[in-house]
């Protein structure tokens, strides 16, 4: 069932058969060969087929009907066409609406580290030991364990070794990507053009600009995409900040400028606007506010990424209070409002601890609550289960 080649499985299946006639078990024997006669159905090397991308089995149209009954009907039968076309346009729609955009907001990291993994691997080979064939995308790729180099065609996405000979994803097609840039057609989907194109099918005309999307990472371009997973340090120095990954338009300005220049002329602006504040304080703590200067200096000299720069610029000043107050506000507790009286909202005067009788008799009030129609969360509570009309 697991042989590589169709010779082995061949060899296999003699000794088997062998071994059942030494024994005289005719009976198995006959089961056997019913069997090997469909062998096309269960044995590996005789479906070696790229379109099944590692699947023997039928798992995309199971995994399917398992969705559709546990999250579409929720396990509940319908009785009609219309309450099952209601359950696809509303329940699945929104459904496949909520994975697509898992994937494209990253927090879906599956595809992330199996390519991860698979890039582990390729280190033993480099691009001098690669062999370009003669046809275009054709590659002869070095065995790790063997002198043997396996063919890989980079367009189909297939190679010659175990994993890759039915369409799935090897080390090999790895190799071939990275070190020669070439677009697989089976490789994960990590990169911001991947993203971009499940937000477009989510959201529609809706979707927002392709930027929105674009990683904080300086990632090496690997199977055709801008990025991939391994991260690198590109800039080295922290003073040279890498800004070309910022929002799209600084302070809410539509304006027809690069996001580069745009974010600059902001930080020019900013810096206008720090100094003029600074001439006219008066009577400050110079010394003081010459300390804070040094720490603000530190912290911005210790940002070495795009991504730890717009955290920095987003969380300096968190603690002054954005609104300018005449008085002093102080926070008070929760229940310090139900316990003042309801003619009486100001005052010096000691109020009476604990809540409001009226405010008790209103939270304390039993609430009916209603039938609920989740056949699963009715089985867990042991419950009856309660049907729409």
């Amino acid at each position: 069932m697991y042989a590589d080649t169709e010779e082995n499985a061949i060899i296999s299946h003699g000794k088997l058969c062998q071994l059942l006639i030494a024994t005289n078990n005719q009976e198995c024997h006959k089961y056997l060969d019913d069997w090997w006669k469909r062998r096309a159905l269960w044995c590996n090397c005789f479906r070696q087929m790229p379109a099944l991308r590692g699947h023997n089995t039928n798992n995309y149209a199971e995994a399917t009907i398992r969705i559709f009954k546990d999250i579409g009907v929720n396990r509940v039968k319908q009785y009609n066409a219309i309450s099952l076309m209601h359950a696809i346009m509303t329940t699945m729609e929104s459904f496949y609406h909520s994975r697509l955009l898992e994937f494209a907001h990253n927090r879906n990291r599956l595809n992330v580290f199996k390519l991860r993994s698979i890039m582990e691997q390729i280190s033993y080979v480099s691009k001098d030991a690669i062999i370009e064939g003669n046809c275009k995308g054709v590659f002869q790729v070095p065995s790790e364990h063997s002198e043997n180099f396996y063919e890989v065609n980079a367009e189909l996405g297939i190679c010659q070794c175990r994993v890759g000979r039915n369409g799935s994803f090897c080390k090999h097609l790895c190799a071939v990507a990275y070190h020669f840039n070439v677009q697989v057609p089976n490789a994960p989907k990590t990169s911001d053009d991947d993203r971009y194109l499940a937000a477009k099918v989510a959201h529609g005309e809706d979707c927002p600009s392709k930027n929105f999307y674009s990683s904080f990472r300086n990632d090496i371009p690997i199977a055709g995409g801008e990025r991939a997973i391994v991260h690198v340090s590109v800039n080295n120095n922290p003073n040279e900040m890498d800004l070309d990954r910022q929002v799209e338009c600084y302070a809410g300005n539509s304006t027809k400028e690069s996001d580069k220049e745009s974010c600059l002329r902001g930080i020019q602006e900013t810096t206008a606007l720090l100094q003029n504040t600074v001439t006219n304080l008066k009577d400050a703590d110079w010394i003081e506010m010459g300390r804070s200067l040094n720490i603000f200096k530190q912290r911005l000299q210790n940002c070495s990424n795009a991504s730890q720069l717009t955290t920095f610029f987003s969380t300096v000043g968190g603690g002054i209070p954005r609104l300018k107050r005449a008085g002093t506000m102080i926070g008070v507790q929760p229940t310090s409002k139900a316990r003042r009286a309801a003619n009486r909202s100001r005052g010096n005067r000691t109020l009476s601890y604990g809540r409001n009788a009226k405010a008790i008799q209103l939270l304390t009030r039993a609430k009916k609550q209603k039938a609920s129609h989740n056949i699963a969360k009715n089985v867990r509570s042991n419950v009856n289960n309660y049907r729409k009309h």
